[in-house]
């Protein structure tokens, strides 16, 4: 309690307000030169408001459009003039290429800022607040130059792949040497996965593992599945057609077709393993090092450095 320079004026502070502090107080004045005291009341109502931001890690390449999305519930209503961005913790000065919009819904306010076309000054840590103490956690955007990515190729095995800048770590997946295991209905297609990499978010160096078509639908779904968001490329089709019974040639078996398929797999396990958010999921160490994908072993998560 302070009470200032003048003795007629006091002040009650409490700091780092939590919903415990919510309450009716009094102020019970009595001075020596009056006999009567004065009382005041005041009611303080905390408001527990909780705030969501989604997504909160986003890579996106320069010029492409993102969305973050912050929605505030709690018992009392948030008005949608009350709600600011911010990022890098200053306030958001929005213009064409960022826009705010907002809705009061019955049961939440929720607010979203559109980047229209992000620029490398887009880069950088984006929160939402209610203009007072409630604020949601980081949700970070990252940019990507394309002209500056790794390249990633599908060489000769004595040969690393080349990065743009030299002086960038490199990676190399291929995708190789399609064999056809099993006999009659349980027939299917085995590929050999080659590893070579200089990424130091990579425990081994390099790794060669044989993935069904199948593993390679089980790391698409678990890198959907992340709580980090992340683009994942297409598969090739299942190609239903092709497992139709009598057909005229080998369908899923014949050789075009498992070279077509062969190079798909390729484009995406390349754009997998280059994306800087998917080489911290745990589901794409496995996938590239691990000899069987054991799933009774497996824990969905990031790994740790």
């Amino acid at each position: 309690v302070d009470h200032g320079y003048s003795p007629a004026k006091w002040d009650l502070h409490i700091s780092n307000v939590r919903l415990s502090d919510a309450a009716n107080y009094q102020c019970h004045v009595i001075t020596k030169t009056n006999p009567k005291s004065s009382r005041s009341n005041v009611k303080l109502i905390v408001e527990d408001i909780i705030v969501d931001i989604q997504p909160t890690d986003v890579l996106v390449s320069l010029g492409d459009s993102t969305q973050f999305s912050c929605q505030f519930t709690g018992e009392h209503r948030i008005r949608r003039e009350q709600i600011t961005w911010h990022k890098d913790g200053k306030p958001l000065v929005t213009d064409a290429t960022r826009v705010i919009t907002s809705i009061e819904l019955p049961n939440a306010t929720v607010t979203n800022l559109q980047i229209v076309a992000s620029q490398l000054n887009d880069s950088g840590s984006y929160r939402c607040s209610d203009g007072h103490g409630a604020q949601s956690r980081e949700a970070k955007l990252y940019l990507r130059d394309i002209n500056q990515q790794i390249q990633v190729t599908s060489t000769e095995d004595d040969k690393m792949m080349n990065a743009y800048h030299s002086a960038e770590p490199a990676l190399q997946v291929e995708v190789i040497s399609p064999t056809v295991q099993g006999v009659g209905s349980k027939r299917y297609v085995e590929y050999t996965v080659k590893v070579k990499t200089t990424l130091p978010v990579f425990k081994e160096s390099e790794s060669t593992v044989k993935r069904r078509y199948s593993e390679f639908e089980w790391l698409h779904k678990e890198l959907q599945c992340a709580d980090t968001k992340i683009a994942v490329p297409s598969l090739p089709e299942k190609a239903w057609q092709r497992q139709l019974p009598f057909r005229k040639d080998e369908g899923l078996f014949q050789e075009d077709f498992i070279e077509e398929r062969r190079r798909g797999l390729e484009t995406f396990i390349n754009k997998i393993a280059s994306h800087p958010l998917a080489q911290n999921e745990h589901a794409l160490h496995v996938f590239l090092f691990d000899p069987v994908i054991d799933l009774s072993q497996y824990v969905r998560g990031k790994v740790k450095h």
